[in-house]
């Protein structure tokens, strides 16, 4: 039989099919083809002085999906369609019996170019994609419509994918995983102490600058401790260069008299981690990312994990898959925050919790052995005997019929949050009174969509940080406000000069209101947006600051607050009566207040007398002269409703009017 294998990228698309391509290569009847990406993982395992002989590697090329509305889509369909041609080539000359597809967009080419044939009659392949994530990637829901099976890893992904193709399968994890050497000897290839604690940290093939950042700031704690490190640091040579940040922080540690020998006699660093089923074989604790690869592996072979999920994944499928393993019992998660560097920002976690949670649970036998029984329940080492045999039969051209996949019901909002969109998440948000899982997964989404270059995406970020009023987000909002860049050309030749457009200074003006920090940063920055060019920034602004604590707000802002009763903008003066009204700024009422009763727009002349309701009430204006006042106040209104405002409001100020002399009595009583 011929299989043609594809999906690459990154190790976790390129592990399960390699699994299941290596327990076919024994058989020397198959014929075995990778496609993938040149110079991505699947090169750097399957290429070069480690190529495999059975599992010959050719490239079609691809791309990401930039989204509908983005400008790169047209280089984007461009690309796809040159990848479809080279698949065909490679389809057409090699024949295949099976396509097995591990998804990510490395494998678009070689699905769709299949599907292609098939439906011309040019070829009989079979079609088996492989899900890993509980969130199903955007390339495999795509697939799954053309596909012969979709197997599943989780039975969460079950309602993302069309019943008629999916079956529950699990994980492949490769065979030198559930065949690795004991820890004496996983520990003497490392020249390593097997008496002594490990810890295994890695993030992925291409390394992750978050994990490596997090471990540089760990280490020296883990040395003073005793504690011996296996780090994987990476081959990524693009904006991150694992390599030079590892051989900085090598250098300086290495400099410090009392780290130095420590370093020497205790920590382990590989650019890429050839032979991780030793590393796994040694291993006490693990420190990594939440790839769905990264986990099976990492529960069949029993090992507690502290998980660090990437954050602003697509669907969020790695904060799904550590989440969902976190609720076993098996691993413990922390959940990235942005960190503002220049105009951006980057990943990054709570360095002294990280540490006070790999401490503290490397030294806990009984934490380390609960964790390590949770894995057990969790294991698929099973799972590549059923895809070997599944694929075998696919081949041959056995019927497959799909199972039916009931998907765990989950017990709580908390535990499906990652299935919520931006907005649905906001509406949470405004629910208020979130329980803390929640609340925390609420904090990193908004973290999450404040990093991203997505200006839509950043922009509800915005609104949610507001909505859950988390003064750890004001940082974050004065970071984006403060961006200095210039506006791009075609804004600017639109009159808008700053580079965060309207909507996001504007939402930036209101998420502060409701936070309600009254720092001096956050009053000097409101006092800018004042002047913006906008108005409706001008007005949030403006609210915003009339919403912020009593006594902190000098003079001269009131007299520019109350400069806004003049402009012709009826929203700019209601927002200014909004300020006076609650900064009780009784002070030349007569001449500022009164007059707006004869405003001209009815909006104003409600807020007017809203504003003079509260105040009468407040006991900070006489009753007795407003009384007069109340016959000469125009109460017809230019739009529909059925009970003018502004007569209700009228009638409660004559109600509070009646009632300050009592009022007033009673307290002097």
């Amino acid at each position: 039989m011929r299989y043609l294998f594809t999906g690459g990228g990154t190790g976790g698309h390129l592990y399960p099919a390699l699994a299941v391509a290596r327990d076919l290569a024994r058989d020397p009847e198959n014929d075995l083809l990778y496609v993938g990406i040149r110079g991505r993982a699947e090169q750097k395992i399957l290429g070069g002085g480690r190529r495999d002989p059975r599992i010959p590697l050719v490239h079609a090329v691809s791309a990401g999906f930039p989204g509908a509305r983005s400008w790169r889509l047209i280089p984007f369909l461009l690309t796809l369609g040159v990848g479809m041609l080279q698949a065909t080539w490679h389809l057409l000359r090699f024949r295949p019996h099976l396509v097995f597809a591990t998804g990510g967009y490395a494998s678009a080419p070689t699905v769709f170019a299949a599907a292609l044939l098939r439906r011309l009659g040019l070829s009989r392949a079979r079609i088996l994609i492989h899900e890993q994530n509980v969130q199903p990637g955007l390339m495999n829901r795509q697939a799954a419509g053309v596909a012969d099976l979709v197997a599943l890893t989780f039975a969460a992904s079950a309602p993302r994918v069309p019943a008629r193709s999916r079956r529950l399968v699990g994980y492949p994890v490769r065979r030198d995983l559930l065949e690795r050497p004991p820890r004496e000897a996983a520990c003497a290839h490392f020249h390593l102490d097997p008496a002594r604690r490990v810890l295994l940290v890695f993030g992925g093939s291409q390394g992750a600058r978050c994990i490596n950042h997090s471990l540089y700031g760990l280490l020296p704690h883990l040395l003073r401790a005793g504690i011996q490190v296996i780090h994987g640091h990476g081959t990524a040579s693009g904006a991150y260069d694992a390599q030079a940040h590892h051989q900085r922080v090598l250098a300086r540690l290495k400099d410090d008299a009392e780290l130095a020998p420590l370093l020497e006699r205790n920590y382990r660093a590989f650019p890429y981690l050839h032979d991780i089923n030793l590393a796994y074989g040694a291993a006490d604790l693990v420190l990594a990312r939440a790839g769905a690869g990264a986990i099976f592996e990492l529960v069949t072979c029993g090992l507690p994990s502290v998980l660090i999920p990437k954050m602003g994944l697509p669907g969020d499928h790695q904060v799904a898959n550590a989440r969902l393993i976190e609720r076993t019992g098996a691993a413990r998660v922390m959940l990235e925050r942005p960190l503002p560097v220049d105009t951006g920002f980057e990943e990054e976690v709570d360095g002294e919790a990280l540490k006070d949670l790999v401490l503290g649970l490397i030294g806990d036998e009984q934490a380390l052995a609960a964790m390590g029984k949770s894995c057990a329940s969790l294991s698929m080492a099973h799972a590549l005997d059923g895809f070997v045999d599944l694929a075998r039969q696919m081949a041959a051209g056995q019927p497959v019929a799909p199972e039916p996949v009931e998907a765990d019901a989950p017990d709580a909002e908390s535990s499906r949050l990652e299935q919520f969109g931006d907005e649905a998440l906001l509406a949470v948000a405004r629910r208020g009174g979130p329980d803390p899982e929640t609340r925390r997964y609420l904090v990193y989404r908004y973290g999450a969509a404040l990093a991203s270059p997505a200006w839509a995406r950043r922009n509800v970020g915005i609104k949610l940080a507001g909505a859950l009023q988390d003064p750890d987000a004001v940082p974050l909002l004065l970071h984006i406000i403060n961006d200095p860049r210039r506006a791009g050309w075609l804004s600017r030749l639109l009159g808008e000069s700053h580079y965060q457009n309207g909507f996001i200074r504007r939402n930036l003006a209101t998420a502060l209101g409701q936070i309600g920090v009254a720092s001096p940063e956050v009053i000097a920055c409101l006092r800018h947006m004042l002047q913006d060019g906008y108005w409706e920034v001008r007005v949030e602004a403006l609210r915003a600051l009339a919403r912020l604590s009593p006594g902190s707000h000098p003079q001269d802002l009131s007299d520019q607050a109350r400069n806004f009763l003049r402009r012709r903008c009826f929203e700019e003066v209601t927002a200014a009566l909004a300020y006076w009204d609650a900064r009780g700024l009784t002070e030349n009422w007569r001449e500022l207040i009164l007059p707006m009763l004869k405003h001209n727009n009815i909006r104003v002349r409600e807020a007017t007398v809203r504003v003079l309701v509260n105040q009468v009430r407040a006991g900070r204006l006489p009753g007795d002269e407003l009384a007069p006042v109340l016959r000469d106040v125009l109460v017809t209104s230019t739009y529909f409703s059925p009970e003018f405002p502004i007569k209700s409001g009228l009638r409660e100020l004559a109600t509070a009017i009646d009632q300050a002399p009592a009022a007033a009595e009673g307290e002097a009583r």
